[in-house]
This record gives C-alpha cells, sequence and structure tokens, in this order.
C-alpha cells in the first residue's frame, strides 16, 4: 500500500475506535446505574467530566502535532484512552469511574483531530474533505459497532466487558500506528513559533469564531444525543437492547450523511448542503415532541437525526482543515474542536437535569431544535465571511 493509503489507513483505524469508546459511556450507563444503585443522571459527572477531558484534550493535546510528530501525537493518545478505558471496566466508585473517563477524554478529544491534519498533508486538494470525511466518518462506524456489541458482550461480561472490549483494540490501535505508520511529509519543526495567537490573525479571525460557535452549538446536540439517547429510550418503555441499537442509528445516519455532504462541499456548496442539513434537522426534532406511537418512525427518526446533526459536522469539521495553512493546521483543528466541546459538557448536563425533573423524553429531544436553527445561521455567516457565496476545501 502507498504512504498515502496506508496514512489514511491507520488514521481511519483511531478514528473507529474512537468513535467505539466515545459511545461505551452512553451504552454502559443505564446498566452502571444498577450496578451502582443510583437513578441513571446520577451518573451525569461521569459524562461531565469525560467531555470536559475531550475538550481539554483538543486544545492542549492536538496542537502537540503542530510542534512535535504528529504521528507520535496520535500513538499516545491511543494508549492514553486503550490504557484509561480498562482502568473505567475496574471502577469501583461513580467518582472513580469519573475521573477514568476524564483522562479517557483527554486522550480521545485529540485523536480525531491529529488524524484529521495527518490526512490533510497527505490528501490531494481536491478531494481533501471527501477524504478527511471518510476517514472521520470511520468515527460512527465505532460507534455504529459499539451499538450492535453492546447487547453482546454486556450479557456475558457486564457493563465492564464494554469498556474492556474497546481498552483492548485502542491498545492495538496506539502500537500499530506507532510502528508502522510513515512520517509526515512536512517536519513540524517549520510550526515550533505558532501559538494560538495565530488562530485570531486579520484573515482568520471571523472563520475562527464563527467555527467555534457552530462547533459549540453543534456538538451540545451531538454529545446530548450519544450520552442520554440509549436512557431516554430505556426511560420510554424500551428494552435495553432495542434502545442500544437504536442509538448505534445516529452513527449509521452520521455516516451515510458526512459522506454525502463533504462530496458537495468539495464541489462549492457549503451553504447549499448544510444550511438545509442543519434546519431540516431542527425540523426533525419538532417530530419527537408529537411522541409518535410507532416504534418505526421513532427509528427513522434517529437516523435521520444522525445523518443531519453528525453527518453534518463531520463534513464542516473536515473543511475547516483546509481553512489553516498547514503550520497551524493542528492548532486551528483542535481548538475548534476544543472550544466547540464545551457545548458537548453543557449539554448532557442540561440533559441530566432535565431527566431529574422527569420532563418527558420527546419534549427534551425537541428542545434540540433551537441549537439546530442557530447551527444553519452560523453556516450562512461562515460563507458570508469568506467572501463568496459558497466555498470549497
Amino acid at each position: 500500500m502507498s504512504r498515502v493509503g496506508w496514512t489514511i489507513t491507520l488514521c481511519s483505524f483511531a478514528s473507529f475506535f474512537d468513535g467505539y469508546d466515545i459511545q461505551s459511556l452512553g451504552l454502559a450507563l443505564p446498566s452502571m446505574a444498577q450496578y451502582f444503585g443510583i437513578a441513571p443522571h446520577a451518573l451525569g459527572i461521569a459524562v461531565s467530566l469525560s467531555l470536559v477531558g475531550t475538550a481539554l484534550g483538543a486544545m492542549l493535546l492536538g496542537p502537540l502535532g503542530d510542534r512535535y510528530s504528529p504521528k507520535v501525537i496520535l500513538a499516545v493518545c491511543l494508549v492514553l484512552v486503550g490504557i484509561t478505558s480498562a482502568g473505567a471496566a475496574s471502577a469501583a466508585t461513580p467518582l472513580a469511574l469519573a475521573i477514568w473517563r476524564f483522562f479517557c477524554g483527554l486522550g480521545m478529544g485529540a485523536i480525531v483531530p491529529v488524524a484529521i491534519t495527518l490526512v490533510a498533508g497527505v490528501a490531494p486538494a481536491a478531494a481533501r474533505t471527501a477524504l478527511i470525511t471518510v476517514m472521520v466518518a470511520c468515527q460512527p462506524v465505532g460507534s455504529l459497532c459499539a451499538g450492535f456489541l453492546s447487547p453482546v458482550i454486556e450479557p456475558g461480561f457486564g457493563w465492564q466487558g464494554i469498556f474492556i472490549f474497546g481498552a483492548a483494540a485502542t491498545l492495538s490501535a496506539g502500537i500499530l500506528v506507532a510502528a508502522t505508520m510513515p512520517k509526515p511529509a512536512v517536519a513540524p519543526a517549520v510550526a515550533r513559533g505558532i501559538s494560538v495567537r495565530s488562530l485570531f490573525g486579520p484573515a482568520l479571525l471571523t472563520v475562527t469564531l464563527l467555527l467555534w460557535a457552530i462547533f459549540c452549538l453543534n456538538l451540545f446536540v451531538t454529545a446530548s444525543l450519544i450520552s442520554w439517547l440509549p436512557t431516554l429510550l430505556v426511560e420510554s418503555g424500551w428494552p435495553r437492547p432495542d434502545a442500544q441499537r437504536a442509538t448505534g442509528l445516529l452513527a449509521f445516519g452520521a455516516i451515510i450523511g458526512s459522506l454525502i455532504f463533504s462530496w458537495l462541499i468539495d464541489r462549492g456548496l457549503l451553504a447549499q448542503t448544510l444550511v438545509p442539513c442543519f434546519v431540516g434537522t431542527a425540523v426533525l426534532f419538532i417530530f419527537f415532541a408529537v411522541d409518535p406511537s410507532s416504534r418505526e418512525v421513532w427509528l427513522m427518526l434517529i437516523t435521520l437525526v444522525g445523518a443531519g446533526c453528525i453527518g453534518g459536522q463531520m463534513a464542516l469539521g473536515s473543511f475547516s482543515a483546509g481553512l489553516y495553512p498547514p503550520q497551524i493546521r493542528n492548532t486551528g483543528v483542535g481548538w475548534s474542536s476544543g472550544v466547540g466541546r464545551l457545548g458537548s459538557i453543557i449539554g448532557p448536563l442540561i440533559m441530566a437535569i432535565l431527566l431529574a425533573r422527569d420532563v418527558a423524553p420527546p419534549l427534551i429531544l425537541a428542545l434540540l431544535v433551537v441549537p439546530m436553527l442557530l447551527c444553519g445561521v452560523g453556516v450562512l455567516l461562515l460563507t458570508k465571511s469568506m467572501g463568496r457565496p459558497s466555498c470549497g476545501a
């Protein structure tokens, strides 16, 4: 396999196992609540600390790829996630679980941003967004597999088995990256004088702030769904295995949506693609408030929401790599992801509060209309700030 192909393949493996590890907490959460003898919303601290770690990892570890070898940073983050996932499986208290997930989040937060910059560095410009999105799409594939594997793993190995499987796979991926990934073509030494201030220069200030706002709003919704959808479905009367499999449909929709949207964005149709995507997803959330009796309707809505919300975010994240010069690409992508994850911290916290107050799950989901509409407005402003009605990478 060529150097380019192997780099993309290894980054795709990293993205896949990152997706599994991200989804694992939400899938295990109902069983963990029973194990610890507490209500599910009482584990909100573990969800929140995991997301705080993810935000810090994106902002602090991701930019290290601009100063040192991104290959090494990617391998270190994968190993960190593997070790801490094993630690989470051994947690004897909710507090211990939360601490392990915080450190796991540090690694998870940097994996995809660093992988994006590695692929952006070797991909041809004409297909950069699409190739990055294919790699990033492996993250929801991992989440999808987690959704279908957990009902198989859990009966024999308990909720701990969900984490142990992910730990073994992620550690293996880290070793493979360290041992076989080609060195980046551009030496990181050229970026050692770069700092976060570079993102606020005259040419990048508006783009950076708008990206941060869109990412924050979208990840508010995405993290809320990933963290609490299995619990919301169980609270609505779904059997736990069915709720876990249904959550996997978010990832299935994200995969299909991201590939379609990135293909269109590579053809200069950023606003024409993502504005209808985000506004349409907002409309879908309204249908949850209707509380359809048909489970099949809910499954269709979950799949379409995954396509619009998560798939649209993935395509935009892939496109954003081309907005920053190579010397600060890790910093730009990492900080966009990290600051955006402030939304991913706040969203699940609000969901936990609403659950604690016995708000009906359909109404909780319908409240996500507002941030999705604002994402559509943000994309319009972003394309305007770039000086033309639609933009390619």
